[in-house]
């Protein structure tokens, strides 16, 4: 009995890697982009920036929690892709979009800080871009944005931006919040990071806001 015992145990283990290997090639690839109705999501690889990307476009179009849970649910297996395993950059481009409830606001930043889905984009998250119209609604996003980052804080320094290709330094910048091993050397009587070029911090009892030099000036 046991050498038939043995006997089985390596066709058992050739069957089990079989199987491995199958369910992986049945894994169908990830879209390259889906669109959930109010909003077109893409992702890729820049190869020239040697990192991954995640494009949010939205549109002028009812928002709706199915479209939104199909897009988290797109994120979700965008960054545990092959595409942003080196890193990747993020793009909110909002100019189109509806304006969202507060219930929305607020279940997005829920998402994002669950604990695990937090670590990963710790990781991996290297870049993030809002991209929204210049005006009322940029200075209403800036408080929406303002309220969102007291719940879920940002993972990387976010840009506020009226234009995808504006320069970052005319943006209002969220940082992320400072390591603790930064604060205990500041306690220590070392010197602190420097300012931006080109912008004053604003300090408040939220993540800290650089606001570009000509808004200083308005």
């Amino acid at each position: 009995s046991s050498s038939s015992s043995s006997s089985s145990a390596p066709g058992t283990a050739a069957v089990s890697a079989a199987d491995a290997v199958a369910a992986v090639a049945l894994k169908p690839p990830l879209a390259l982009s889906i669109d959930v109705g109010f909003a077109v999501v893409q992702q890729g690889f820049e190869e020239r920036e040697g990192l991954g990307y995640l494009k949010i476009l939205g549109r002028d179009s009812q928002l709706t929690d199915e479209g939104l849970a199909t897009m988290m649910d797109f994120m979700d297996a965008f960054v545990d892709s092959s595409n942003a395993a080196r890193g990747f950059a993020i793009t909110y481009d909002l100019r189109a979009l509806r304006s969202p409830s507060i219930n929305m606001v607020m279940r997005v930043a829920e998402w994002g800080g669950h604990p695990e889905r937090e670590a990963k984009w710790k990781e991996l998250n290297r870049a993030c871009r809002v991209v929204v119209n210049a005006g009322l609604r940029f200075t209403m996003c800036r408080g929406v944005l303002t309220t969102f980052f007291f719940v879920c804080p940002p993972i990387v320094r976010t840009y506020l931006l009226t234009d995808p290709d504006q320069p970052e330094e005319e943006a209002v910048i969220f940082e992320a919040p400072v390591p603790a091993h930064v604060e205990v050397q500041a306690e220590a009587g070392e010197a602190p990071r420097a300012p931006l070029d080109g912008a004053a911090v604003e300090e408040q009892s939220g993540p800290s806001v650089a606001e570009p030099s000509s808004a200083l000036h308005a």
